[in-house]
């Protein structure tokens, strides 16, 4: 028997002896190939496939800078921290962002709106939009936390792709009322964004906040955490 047959050979006994003690257990064969050279497909009840949670870099080791918000969205970090290559998505293709921050709110009342976008610029792009809901005035540097999906529905031709955004925006109870929260995106009727052109390199998925009220109200992206779901 030639070396490398004889490591293969190896290979299986060693393959075949694990699947051997899973079977005992109840548990499914590893994918790969039985001692008899059969392969093994079935992992039912296990892993259904060779997806995996990918952190996606870049990664930001020092705070964004603040941005001060207006009656219109402004983006909570520049869109080339999460942007992504064109004809990125396949339908059914999943990504999750993960957010922390700070706010600080002055002393004039005012209301948020937290949003979830895809596109490149503030305001710019598909979003969906929380409640309009009262912030706590004379609050610094409060923590929040936000978390957001985007799932791929249909690819289309240019400007016709379609996708489902959907999250929750997590502020301390300082910042915005217990009776408040949970604080869901979109707030009501879930549906597609549609629209969407998947041959870009320039967009990405990216939280928008704005307020109402005349006063200087601020907020913090600290980290960022990027993940391609499957």
């Amino acid at each position: 028997m030639k070396l490398v047959d004889k490591k293969l050979a190896d290979y299986l006994d060693v393959f075949e002896e694990n699947n051997s003690m899973r079977r005992q257990w109840g548990l499914p064969d590893f994918w790969g190939f039985r001692k008899n050279g059969q392969p093994v497909w079935s992992v039912a009840g296990a892993a259904d496939g060779i997806f995996y949670r990918d952190l996606r870099e870049p990664h930001i080791v020092v705070d964004e800078a603040s941005t001060t918000l207006s009656t219109t969205d402004k983006m909570l970090w520049p869109i080339a921290r999460t942007i992504l290559p064109a004809n990125y998505f396949r339908v059914g293709k999943v990504i999750k962002i993960s957010a922390f921050g700070k706010a600080t709110t002055d002393g004039t009342a005012g209301n948020y709106i937290f949003k979830m976008y895809y596109g490149s610029a503030d305001a710019t792009g598909q979003a969906v939009a929380g409640a309009t809901v009262a912030g706590t005035v004379s609050q610094t540097n409060i923590s929040w936390r936000a978390e957001g999906i985007m799932e791929c529905r249909v690819l289309g031709a240019g400007a016709t792709g379609t996708a489902r955004l959907w999250g929750e925006w997590r502020p301390a109870v300082a910042l915005l009322a217990s009776t408040l929260q949970p604080y869901t995106f979109p707030a009501s009727a879930p549906t597609d964004s549609t629209t969407i052109d998947f041959t870009l390199g320039t967009q990405g998925p990216n939280f928008q906040l704005q307020r109402s009220g005349a006063g200087v109200w601020t907020a913090t992206t600290t980290n960022i955490l990027f993940e391609a779901l499957n």
